[in-house]
């Protein structure tokens, strides 16, 4: 704008040719000239004297005259060009104002600062450019980035080389890198990359495929440092499958201490990127869900790889990681898909299965220490191969070596540990029968751990009847317990009046004069008591003058049975009527005691036993009846008559029946069959009988005796599942 002003000014002065006054040809001649004075001279003879006429030189300058766009105040308003644009605002107008460089339009042609020079061409001239840190020329010196370079060592912060840090003039792009210092020196922003070795960093970890939240957002990588340094992460490259690559790049330090476990992954949002802690967001780089190769590089050097195959050897799963075995995390061992296995826990509520930033669980299926067990079979130290299920346990070293998961200071297993480790209890912990909770028996061994031994209270202790007459026989209501007998006590508890010696040994059925009704009363009092011979009064009166004594079995079917038949080969002496209620062990005795008149006269009784043993008493065979069936028994029409048992004489049934069977050559006993009498067959219920015209039921005999004296024989034989032995036995009962 200041060579328009010079240009308005030399215009406004000039003569109108280009001339100024005092370069005209003035006439300077002082001559004096004297005449008639004509009044102001209008010499340009446009009608405007020199009064009004602004330029009175230039005939189309005058006041009224049209103002043209010329630099020249046409109409001697005493302004320039009035009426025209003048896009700078300078007071001259576009049409004969000149472009300078100055940021402006200034002839109004819409373009800025056209025909001046830009350089580095960011629309800007040179004139009115600055020098910035960018590798250009920026204001046209033909110098880069001129006064930017502020630590001297020949970089600025820009260009093609960039100086990454230039208050430091030991780091520039020509520096040599100096080793684990943590530092760029080099500036290409790779770290320590001469220090960097295989292993330094491992994959730990890859979510390849997740499952609550889209992939690729859920994917991501975990790697450990296992370099034993802290390292800068900056400058590593990441590659997927050899094409798709991320180089690490942070506007701040990225520092990764020994041990560290990082999570780098496609999505740092937490809440769309699957609930995971990202350390690290990369970009273009995304995982295959079926098979990939994942790399880290640090310049030339692989630092680790790790390649999943769709399941050949890695695993596939969907909605959770592919996981290292602690036991492997190696640069060399997770190469192998053998010690990958699929997570099973989730790391959050709402997560996909997996461990992001933590310690990896044990795969479960990997045999760790060589023992032939894994975790998932039982193994509870996978790094001892001494210790599996089925080893030896060594006890008291705080070891399960057999990780049966019980205590290792309980060697008799019994649940409790023993009292000369920790907080144990059991006293012997070599017995499991000795323990707190094991009931004190008289042995002489403190079985509870107590401390005490054989207790009153001892399971087994003995009961003890007080003898206050000293008889030896005790007052069976005067009770004490005790392991050892105890003063002034016995074992024996018959005594029914323990203040008088001579009255001792009041068990029923021991003696006349305290009989039993029957076996089955002796029995119900006393069921210790063994078979053998019992005092019973079956009338039930005071007066035991006519009580006898009577076999009684109490062992068979509960037993409580009074015998009133018994005949075996050896001890049948031809009539029934003088067999008398043996046994084949005490025959003799057995014979001298009732026969079964007495038993069958007085006995009350409601049920019937009969027994029956083979030849050598191999098999026995034996028949119940209530006495509603079994009606009767007789011997014939002689003088033994017949008796009841459980029938009386008016039952007309029972007497048809013995009417039609109690000739003389017949003995047994009557069955009556649903209450009615029956055939032979069926009345007779298998008992062997003679006749003199045949042997009624002989097919069907299950037991009895056969004696025929009329016949010339002299011997009975029991019969027993329908066939005659000579060793076998027969007997029959009540109760």
């Amino acid at each position: 704008m200041g060579s328009s002003l010079v240009l308005l000014f030399m215009l406004a002065c000039s003569n109108g040719d280009g001339t100024t006054p005092a370069d005209s040809d003035v006439d300077t001649d002082t001559t004096t000239v004297t005449g008639t004075d004509t009044g102001p001279e209008d010499a340009d003879q446009d009608g405007h004297d020199s009064t009004t006429d602004c330029n009175d030189e230039d005939a189309t300058v005058y006041p009224g005259a049209e103002e043209l766009c010329n630099g020249v105040d046409d109409n001697c308003n005493q302004i320039i060009d009035e009426g025209f644009e003048d896009t700078d605002k300078d007071e001259i107008a576009d049409c004969i104002d000149v472009e300078d460089c100055d940021g402006e339009d200034n002839d109004g042609d819409g373009v800025l600062d056209e025909g001046f020079a830009d350089t580095d061409e960011d629309g800007l001239p040179d004139c009115l450019d600055e020098e910035i840190c960018d590798g250009l020329d920026n204001d046209g010196d033909s110098t880069v980035d001129e006064g930017m370079d502020i630590d001297g060592d020949g970089y600025p912060p820009c260009g093609d080389q960039p100086d990454c840090d230039d208050g430091d003039a030991t780091r520039s792009p020509e520096a040599s890198e100096i080793d684990a210092n943590e530092i760029d020196d080099d500036c290409d922003v790779l770290i320590d990359e001469g220090y960097w070795a295989a292993g330094d960093l491992i994959v730990t970890e890859v979510m390849v495929n997740p499952g609550a939240v889209g992939d690729p957002l859920g994917e991501w990588i975990e790697i450990r440092n296992e370099s034993g340094r802290t390292l800068r992460l900056e400058g590593l490259t990441l590659v997927s499958d050899g094409d798709a690559q991320h180089v690490v790049e942070h506007a701040e330090e990225l520092r990764m201490d020994a041990d560290a476990i990082w999570i780098l992954g496609t999505n740092a949002d937490w809440n769309t990127n699957g609930r995971v802690n990202v350390d690290y967001p990369y970009s273009d780089l995304s995982l295959s869900n079926e098979s990939d190769r994942l790399e880290i590089w640090a310049g030339a050097t692989l630092i680790d790889e790790v390649a999943w195959d769709d399941g050949y050897e890695f695993p596939d799963p969907d909605g959770a990681s592919l996981s290292l075995d602690p036991y492997y995390q190696s640069v060399e061992e997770n190469d192998r898909g053998g010690v990958w296995c699929a997570s099973t826990e989730p790391w959050d509520e709402f997560s996909d299965l997996g461990s992001p930033g933590q310690e990896n669980l044990v795969c479960p299926d990997v045999d760790h220490d060589g023992d032939g067990y894994s975790s998932g079979t039982g193994d509870c130290d996978e790094s001892d191969p001494s210790i599996h299920p089925g080893a030896v346990e060594t006890w008291y070293d705080g070891i399960d070596q057999d990780c049966n998961e019980l205590s290792d200071y309980d060697s008799d297993l019994d649940g409790h540990d023993s009292d000369l480790y920790l907080a144990g209890t059991d006293c012997d912990d070599n017995d499991a029968t000795i323990s707190p909770d094991a009931d004190e028996i008289c042995d002489g061994i403190d079985n509870d751990c107590d401390g005490d031994t054989d207790p009153d209270d001892s399971i087994d202790a003995l009961n003890w009847y007080r003898d206050s007459d000293g008889d030896s026989d005790g007052d069976p209501t005067d009770k004490t317990t005790a392991c050892s007998q105890p003063s002034g006590y016995v074992s024996e508890s018959s005594d029914c009046d323990d203040t008088d010696p001579s009255v001792y040994d009041c068990t029923v059925g021991l003696n006349q004069e305290n009989p039993g009704l029957d076996c089955n009363e002796i029995h119900q009092d006393d069921s210790t008591l063994t078979d053998g011979i019992y005092w019973i009064d079956p009338d039930g009166d005071e007066d035991h003058s006519n009580a006898f004594e009577a076999y009684c079995d109490m062992t068979v079917k509960d037993g409580g049975w009074t015998l009133f038949w018994f005949v075996d080969a050896e001890h049948f002496d031809g009539t029934f009527a003088n067999d008398r209620v043996s046994s084949t062990d005490v025959p003799t005795e057995i014979n001298e005691h009732s026969d079964m008149w007495n038993v069958l006269d007085e006995v009350t009784a409601s049920e019937t036993l009969v027994a029956c043993t083979d030849q050598d008493d191999t098999n026995t065979w034996y028949w119940y009846y209530n006495n509603t069936d079994l009606v009767g028994f007789f011997t014939g029409t002689g003088s033994y008559g017949y008796q009841y048992v459980g029938a009386d004489d008016s039952n007309t049934t029972y007497a048809t029946c013995v009417s039609t069977h109690k000739a003389e050559d017949r003995y047994g006993f009557i069955v009556l069959e649903n209450g009615s009498c029956g055939s032979c067959n069926t009345m007779l219920y298998g008992n062997y009988h003679y006749t003199s015209g045949g042997q009624c039921n002989s097919t069907s005999n299950i037991y009895g005796t056969h004696n025929s004296p009329w016949d010339g024989r002299s011997i009975g034989y029991p019969i027993c599942g329908g066939t005659q032995t000579s060793n076998g036995s027969f007997w029959m009962g009540v109760r």
